[in-house]
C-alpha cells in the first residue's frame, strides 16, 4: 500500500474520531443543560426533561445522587423517581437520607426508588415508614411495595423475616367483623347450598327449573324503615384494606414458615372483610416456593382453602382454586386433603350452567386444580345461549361479593 493511502486512511480515522468526540462533548452539554432545569416549575418542561434523561440510563447516576441533596425540593424528588429507573444499590444511601424529607412528595419518590435499585440494606428503614401511622397511606403501600421488590431481587432470609412481624401487625389491625355481615355470610352459603342441591337434584330427574312467583309489589319505604335487612355489601368502613393487601402479598414473597398462618386467616370471609385482602391471600399462598411444609400445616392450609372455594367473591374462588393446582399435594407424601376437599373440586369444575356466566373462570380454574391433583370430573354440555367471556376477570379489587 502506498504511503498517500495510509495518510487518507489516518485523515479519515481521525475526522470519525473528531466527530465522536464533538458527538459526546455536545451530548455531555447537553446533559448539563437537563439536570439545570430538573428543578423547574414548568411541567412541560420537566417531562421532556425527565425523559430525555432516562434515555442516558446509569451514566448520569452520580450527577443525579449530587441532585438529591439539592435546596430547591422539586429537583430532589425527580433525582429520586429517575435513580429509580437508572440507578444502582450505589444510590441506596442517598435515598435512604430522603426518607426524612421535609416535603412528602420527596419522601414518597425515595420509598418507590429504593425497591427499584435494590439496596437491600434499606429494609429496615423501609419497615419504619411502613410502621409510621402518621405517614400517608399511599405511602406506607410504596414501601410495603419496595419491600416485595426487594425480595423478588434476593433480598437474604434474615432480612425477609424482619418484614414478617410488622405484617403481621398490619393484617391485625383489620375491623371486626360485624354481627349483621356474618348473618349474612351464613345466609348465603346456606342459599348456595340449597341452590347447588335443587340443580343436583334437576339434573338427576331431568325436570326443569320452576319458575319464580310474582312477587307482591314492594312496599313503601316508610313502611320498610324498621326492618332489620342486610345490606348488598355488609362489610365495614375500611381505610387499609389496600394496606393489608400489599401486606398479605409480601408475607408469601417471604417464602418463611412463619408467614403461612396470618396469610390463611387472611383467607377466612368471616375474619377479613375485604375481598381485595382475601383474594391477594390466595395470590399469596399460591405463589409461596413451598407450601406447607409440616402435616398439621398442610391440613389446616387444605381446610383453609377448601373454605375459601364457597367465598362470596367469585374472584376468590377463583384464587383458592389456582392456589390448590399450584401445590395440589403441598409437599406431604400421605395425601392430606381429604375427600370433602376433592369432590368440592370435582363438583366446581363442572358445567354448571345455571350459576351464570361470573363462574366461567372459577370453573376454568377449578379445573387445573383437578388435572393437576389428576382428579376425575364430570364435564356436562354447556347451554347453547352460555357466553363464554373473551377475557379475565376485569378487576382483584373490591369489598363486596359476587
Amino acid at each position: 500500500m502506498r504511503p498517500r493511502t495510509y495518510i487518507i486512511i489516518g485523515i479519515i480515522l481521525v475526522l470519525i474520531a473528531g466527530g465522536v468526540i464533538a458527538a459526546e462533548i455536545q451530548r455531555a452539554r447537553k446533559t448539563r443543560e437537563l439536570l439545570a432545569d430538573l428543578g423547574t416549575d414548568a411541567s412541560d418542561v420537566a417531562k421532556d426533561t425527565m425523559e430525555e434523561l432516562r434515555k442516558r440510563g446509569g451514566h448520569i447516576q452520580d450527577d443525579l445522587i449530587q441532585r438529591t441533596r439539592s435546596p430547591r425540593r422539586k429537583e430532589r424528588m425527580r433525582a429520586a423517581l429517575l435513580l429509580g429507573d437508572v440507578g444502582s444499590e450505589k444510590s441506596g444511601p442517598a435515598l435512604v437520607v430522603l426518607l426524612q424529607d421535609e416535603w412528602v412528595p420527596v419522601r414518597r419518590a425515595a420509598v418507590w426508588a429504593l425497591g427499584r435499585v435494590g439496596y437491600p440494606a434499606a429494609v429496615s428503614d423501609l419497615l419504619a415508614v411502613v410502621k409510621d401511622e402518621e405517614a400517608e397511606m399511599d405511602t406506607r403501600c410504596l414501601a410495603v411495595q419496595s419491600l416485595s421488590l426487594l425480595c423478588m431481587k434476593g433480598l437474604e432470609p434474615t432480612d425477609r423475616k424482619l418484614c414478617i412481624p410488622a405484617m403481621t401487625d398490619i393484617l391485625k389491625r383489620r375491623p371486626a367483623m360485624t354481627e349483621k355481615a356474618l348473618k349474612a355470610i351464613t345466609k348465603r352459603l346456606a342459599d348456595q347450598k340449597k341452590a347447588k342441591d335443587e340443580l343436583k337434584e334437576r339434573q338427576r330427574t331431568g325436570k326443569p327449573k320452576e319458575k319464580k312467583k310474582e312477587e307482591p309489589a314492594e312496599e313503601p319505604a316508610e313502611t320498610k324503615a324498621g326492618e332489620d335487612t342486610i345490606p348488598e355489601e355488609p362489610v365495614p368502613a375500611d381505610s387499609e384494606i389496600e394496606l393489608r393487601g400489599q401486606a398479605v402479598l409480601l408475607l408469601g414473597m417471604t417464602g418463611a414458615d412463619e408467614a403461612l398462618q396470618p396469610l390463611l386467616e387472611s383467607t377466612r370471609e368471616d375474619v377479613e372483610p375485604a375481598a381485595l385482602v382475601r383474594q391477594y391471600a390466595c395470590m399469596a399462598i399460591a405463589d409461596m416456593p413451598e407450601v406447607p411444609r409440616e402435616p398439621s400445616a398442610a391440613r389446616e392450609t387444605a381446610m383453609r382453602l377448601q373454605r375459601a372455594l364457597d367465598d362470596g367473591d367469585t374472584t376468590v374462588r377463583m384464587f383458592a382454586a389456582r392456589a390448590l393446582a399450584r401445590h395440589p399435594d403441598f409437599g406431604d407424601e400421605q395425601n392430606l386433603l381429604d375427600e370433602a376437599l376433592n369432590a368440592k373440586l370435582a363438583e366446581m369444575a363442572q358445567e354448571l350452567t345455571d350459576l351464570g356466566e361470573a363462574g366461567y373462570w372459577v370453573r376454568e380454574a377449578a379445573r387445573t386444580a383437578c388435572n393437576a391433583r389428576h382428579l376425575p370430573y364430570e364435564k356436562t354440555e354447556t347451554a347453547k345461549d352460555e357466553a363464554t367471556p373473551a377475557t379475565t376477570p376485569a378487576g382483584v379489587g373490591g369489598t363486596g361479593g359476587n
